[in-house]
This record gives C-alpha cells, structure tokens and sequence, in this order.
C-alpha cells in the first residue's frame, strides 16, 4: 500500500475544518467557513498566507484512511532519496506513535540512536542545529494516550527520559529543541488533544485523491497495462466505488480484490457502494466458511477490546486468551489485515480502520443475552464514548461501520456463516442512542450524513431525515457531494439550504451546481 503512492490533494486552512471560532459561533449569521487553497507537498513548510515565516509545526489532519500516514513515511522517503527539503533540513527522523506506545520511559536521544537509518555522528552534534532537524511524528493520536491529560511536567533536555506521552507533550510544546520542525499526523476528529499544546501550527488537510490520482494508483498497482485496463474499466462502470476510492485504503483494497475476482474470472460486484459493503465483501471472499462464524467471532472481541482498553498491538497472550488459532492468525496476515511486529512477537492490524471494523463487528453479532448483560443494554456501547468521546461519535469509523453492519442486506448476509441473523431494528436503537450522546443543538454533520449513507436503507433514511429542516454544508470533495447529495433526497421537509463549494478547481472536481 506505502509502495503503490500517488499525490494526495492538500488543503491549507487557518483552522481546522469545524474549529473556525467565527463560523461555529455563526451559525444563523450565513458566515461561510474559509476555504483554504490547495498546497503541494514541496510547500508544507514553506511561507504562505497568514505565515509571516516558515512555519516549524505541520499538522497533516484527515479522515481515517486517507492517507496521512503514507504521506509522512513518503516526505521521509523523498528527503533520503535528495527529492524534497534537502535545502531546509539536514536529518529528518520518523517516529511510529503506534510503535513508540509500547515504551514506558524514553529519552529523545534514545529514540533518535534506535531509528535504523539515523546518521553516524554523535547525537550532541546531530541536535546542536535543531532549526535543520525534521521530527516526524505520525498518528500522534494513537489510542494508547490522552494528551490532554498530560502531566504538565514537560521534559527540558533531550537526554532526559521520560515517559513517551510527557516526550511528545515537550516536542509539541517547544519545551524541548524549540527551533527544530514537527511534521504530526492525526485525524481530525481528534484534534481537539492537539490544539491547546501547539503554537502557531500549519493546519493542513488531506483530503486523498483527485480523480486522475485514483487512475493513476491503479495503474501503478496493476504492473500489467491490460490488467489496469480492465481493473479500471470494471472500477468506472461502479461510479460510487469510483467515488469513494478517493481514500488511498480504499483504492488498496479494491485493487486487491478486484486482482483477486480478475483471477477467478470473476467481475466487480455492483451492490459495493460503501465503505462497510467493501470491506465485508473483502472479508468474505477471504475466508472459507468452516473459518467463519466462532473464530472470526472471538477475533473480532479481540479487536473491540483493544479498541475499549485503547490497545492497538497484541501479545500471543492476547491471543490465547481469545481462543485465536494459528491458522485464523495465518489467514489474515496473508489477507494483509494483520501485521507482526518488529520482533515477531506482537501483531496489530495493518490499519487502525481495520480494527475498528472488526470491533463494530462484535458489537454487532453480540445476541441479546449479550446485550441486556451490558450496563447500556446495547451491548457495550457506552464503551464507544470513552474511545471517541461526546463530540466524536458520528466521526468515529465503528459507529460509521456499525450502521453499515446493521443494514437489511448485510443483517441477512450474516446470517449463515455465523448462524443468527442480525436485527436490523437496532439501527434505530444505535441512532436514538448516538444522538442522544452527541451534544445538544449541534447541526447535522457531514459525518452524520455519512453514517445514514451506510445503511442504503430508503426507509430508514426517509425517518432518520424527516425533521432536517436547515443546514449549511461546506462540501470539500466528491465523496462529501456524493454523501450529502444521496442522503438530502430523502428530505421531505427541508426549508433552506447552503452550499459550499470547495477550493478544488482543476483537480477533477465536479462543480455542485451541475451534480444537482
């Protein structure tokens, strides 16, 4: 997936999406939120509108899947190859935060000498330029910590150790090398752990791929020009699948699996609309059917859990202790949905994303029993607001897969492998629930939106929509257009609308005007 790159639309704001003071306090005064403008990868750390100077604090923010990950390890990448910064930056260190939250105490010193292609010259020397030093911290929003509830003891030296979280806290609070730069990656819904330690950072969002980058992906994935040919004729005659293969994870796994239906001569099934269609196609095609049911069960309880304990890297313990045989664990290594660790003792999943699905999964199968023993009665869910928090849970990937799951069509694809049918009723309960969590008065997000999109359900869309009334969008990509636009039908009732064209001119974007 990191080898097969393509370049990602970026969008520099003055604020966060959702985070502009003006336009959230507005909402009855029509303030438009700014639009920001589209930056290349070269300028991330470059002068622009509203920076006086270069900018030494990078926030790359986006979706889940859209490809901010892949984007640092590529900056890491280009800089060693002489391509990008070599005129700006002397050392550019990567640091995992996935990897780094299975250390108790560190020093910075320490993780510069464990990073395997650091320099040969002595640290002291390294660190005595910080203003050419690159630190790049990627998923800074990693499960395992709450920055926020950092301890405000901020390390001062970089051969102090200390505990990973207070390390990090000191980077991005300059108490520790203030002159060197920070590229951070993290998701926007989690940005709120960010923002009250950062001082006049660079807000960047990713926002995946133009329309000709998803072309050119495939075509860096299929090494064989007839193959991507017909991979893409088939991906074309599915305009949704097309749509949504803007985000770099799902343009992977459709590649993947269409190589694999390619081979059994098989063609692009046209019910793959969603995110949650995809990835259970994926699964299923996977797996033999002796395999499903009770072990794919236990694997996903291994994934909620980790999701609820904030634990995203397993021991073979972890796996015992659910049941988990080597050959399932086989299976999805082979699938690319798990990975081991660096010392092939440990696994996690390749993608946070995948965790996630396979922890709605196991909200999902749990049988009523489950449910009523859970002090929400809904198997759990509560669990879901110390994972997301209040404000997030519409954001949040497994309540987004949990409305996919609970679907009539996936509620009955479910029904023989694992040998009861899920309820598709308890769409409604998970809705009253969600929106009885989120805070009060907040206008329907795209988010929202995005989790009724999963369902494909008329019916239940046509309820869930019925007291939508007014609302402003501000719409940056085709996937939000294609969401909002599916959704927006099923309004009987609606009253004003606003919206917002993106600052995508150019780059294959489709003007809302003429989709409407």
């Amino acid at each position: 997936m990191h080898q097969k790159f393509t370049q990602l639309l970026l969008l520099q704001k003055p604020h966060p999406r959702g985070q502009d003071p003006l336009a959230r306090k507005s909402w009855h005064r029509d303030v438009v939120e700014e639009q920001g403008h589209l930056i290349e990868i070269r300028e991330l750390f470059g002068p622009g509108p509203g920076f006086q100077k270069e900018p030494h604090i990078v926030i790359l923010h986006g979706a889940p899947g859209i490809g901010k990950s892949t984007l640092a390890r590529q900056v890491r990448g280009a800089w060693e190859e002489g391509q990008l910064f070599r005129d700006r930056f002397q050392h550019i260190f990567y640091f995992s935060c996935r990897e780094l939250a299975q250390c108790k105490l560190v020093s910075l010193a320490e993780l510069i000498s464990e990073d395997g292609t650091a320099p040969t010259a002595p640290i002291r020397q390294i660190l005595s330029q910080p203003e050419q030093l690159l630190f790049i911290l990627d998923g800074i929003d990693e499960p395992k910590w709450v920055l926020e509830n950092q301890s405000p003891e901020l390390c001062v030296h970089w051969s102090q150790s200390q505990p990973v979280h207070a390390l990090l806290g000191s980077l991005l609070g300059k108490a520790i090398l203030p002159e060197a730069s920070l590229l951070v990656t993290s998701r926007t819904t989690d940005l709120q752990k960010l923002i009250p330690s950062l001082k006049q950072p660079r807000w960047v969002e990713v926002l995946g791929f133009s329309e000709s980058g998803r072309k050119e992906y495939f075509y860096k994935y299929f090494t064989d020009e007839s193959q991507a040919n017909k991979a893409f004729t088939m991906l074309e005659s599915n305009p949704e699948l097309l749509t949504l293969c803007l985000m770099p994870l799902v343009s992977w796994m459709v590649c993947t699996y269409l190589k694999e239906n390619m081979e059994l001569g098989k063609e692009l099934p046209p019910t793959i609309q969603t995110i949650t269609s995809l990835c259970m196609h994926y699964l299923f095609q996977a797996f033999p059917a002796p395999h499903l049911g009770t072990q794919l069960k236990d694997f996903c309880s291994l994934a909620a859990e980790g999701l609820w304990q904030r634990k995203t890297v397993f021991s073979a313990g972890d796996l015992r202790k659910h049941e988990l045989n080597e050959a399932i664990i086989t299976i999805f290594l082979k699938r690319g949905v798990l990975r081991k660790g660096p010392d092939s003792l440990t696994y996690s999943f390749i993608h946070l994303c995948f965790q996630e699905f396979f922890a709605a999964m196991s909200y999902a199968l749990r049988d009523k029993e489950e449910r009523s023993q859970s002090p929400d009665g809904l198997g759990g869910m509560e669990e879901l607001l110390d994972v997301y928090g209040r404000n997030n849970l519409f954001g949040a990937p497994t309540v987004l897969f949990l409305f996919g799951l609970l679907s009539d069509h996936w509620s009955r694809a479910t029904e023989k492998p694992f040998t009861f049918q899920l309820s598709p009723e308890r769409k409604w309960e998970l809705l009253q629930w969600v929106e009885a969590k989120s805070p009060p008065g907040q206008p329907h997000s795209l988010e929202f939106l995005h989790c009724l999109y999963e369902t494909q359900d008329e019916e239940f869309l046509m309820q869930a929509m019925d007291c939508f009334q007014r609302t402003r969008m501000y719409v940056q990509t085709d996937m939000e257009l294609l969401v909002f636009i599916f959704c927006i039908k099923f309004c009987s009732h609606v009253k004003r609308l606003q919206l917002n064209e993106g600052p995508q001119k150019g780059q294959g974007w489709r003007p809302p005007g003429v989709v409407l």
